[in-house]
């Protein structure tokens, strides 16, 4: 019969070792060869004495410790156990965990992520289990910055597109001509999303900060919410430029508007009818006035058009950013055309 205190050290060495793979697993340590290092470590504790797995448990408790003190983990081990668990059921892609919550969880994350403090709280940390790769690798998840890339793809097959066809002829195939439109109003599309993924993100973050000292109007805009009446409240996209800027400051009026902000100004009141006609389409004329309504402007784009669109969401995030006073380096998925009129290759690394 096996020696119950033996058994309850194998049992103790096995937890620890379980709680340190968890610990590695958040901080991003975790390769396959330390968690093959721990699946051998595992099955030969079983042919231990209970002096070596005593042992082996003071390395353990030691490096965990060490691991802990040095990035400030203070997550509990049941929770990182949780972590793992869900990080292990999904080995061929990353779990994602929001910055404003590692940050709840650990005090010194720029030690695993650089310049970590200064992301933004939504920005997401993909965790994974070390089980299919052998080195160290963190990838961050940023919705704007995935949707920007979208933009810029879409605008360089445009761009591209619109220098190979030739202007129509009579008789002329309209295959190629129809396909660099549909790129033109999907690139129109993706500014859009790019833009309003951008906003939604700051209204996001600041409510994540100031939850407990927000009046209940005010969440009700930055959640688009109204708890009140349990339906949504939506804001439109230069409502939510204009009051979120201004909520973020904390000031009475909004520091940035069509008067002095030209980007705002050309997005919102010339761009505005354009996109609605793609997104929102109606055929038909304006009844009253018996003129095309806005699928005017959808039949007849011109692809400077959608550069000067491009070009001023860009200027316009740039300036956003500078008004409600952060950091630069949180803008550091953001590029402008390249001088060939393109987005470089570095935009999408």
């Amino acid at each position: 019969m096996a020696d119950l205190g033996l058994l309850k050290e194998r049992a103790k060495f096995k937890r620890l070792l379980k709680e340190y793979e968890a610990v590695q697993v958040f901080l991003n340590l975790a390769t396959r060869d330390s968690r093959a290092a721990a699946t051998k470590a595992r099955t030969e504790v079983e042919k231990r004495k209970i002096s070596e797995v005593r042992a082996k448990i003071r390395e353990l408790e030691a490096e965990i410790q060490r691991l802990r003190r040095k990035f400030g983990v203070t997550a509990q081990s049941s929770f990182l156990l949780k972590i793992l668990e869900q990080v292990d059921s999904r080995p061929d892609s990353d779990y994602l965990m929001p910055k404003f919550m590692i940050d709840t969880l650990c005090t010194r994350y720029d030690g695993v992520v650089r310049d970590f403090s200064e992301l933004q709280p939504h920005v997401l940390v993909g965790l994974h289990s070390g089980l299919g790769r052998n080195y160290l690798e963190i990838e961050l998840y940023l919705l704007e910055a995935v949707l920007f890339e979208d933009m810029c793809a879409l605008f360089n097959m445009a761009k591209e597109s619109e220098q190979a066809v030739e202007p129509h002829k009579q008789g002329q195939s309209k295959v190629a001509r129809k396909g660099r439109a549909a790129l033109y109003h999907a690139t129109i599309t993706a500014t859009f999303n790019f833009l309003e993924a951008y906003i939604n993100g700051i209204a996001f973050d600041h409510y994540i900060v100031k939850k407990d000292s927000l009046d209940n109007q005010t969440k009700k805009l930055l959640t688009e919410w109204d708890t009140t009446n349990n339906r949504p409240h939506y804001v439109s996209l230069r409502d939510k430029i204009v009051k979120y800027t201004r909520i973020a400051l904390g000031v009475a009026h909004p520091p940035i508007q069509e008067n002095n902000c030209p980007e705002l100004e050309y997005l919102a009141m010339k761009v505005r009818p354009l996109r609605d006609a793609i997104v929102h389409p109606a055929p038909g004329p304006d009844i009253d006035a018996l003129e095309p309504g806005s699928e005017k402007e959808f039949f007849n784009l011109d692809f400077s058009e959608v550069e000067r669109i491009v070009d001023s969401a860009i200027a316009l995030v740039r300036k956003i950013e500078k008004t409600i006073g952060r950091s630069e380096r949180r803008l550091f998925w953001l590029f402008d055309r390249a001088s060939n009129g393109l987005f470089a290759d570095e935009v999408f690394k």
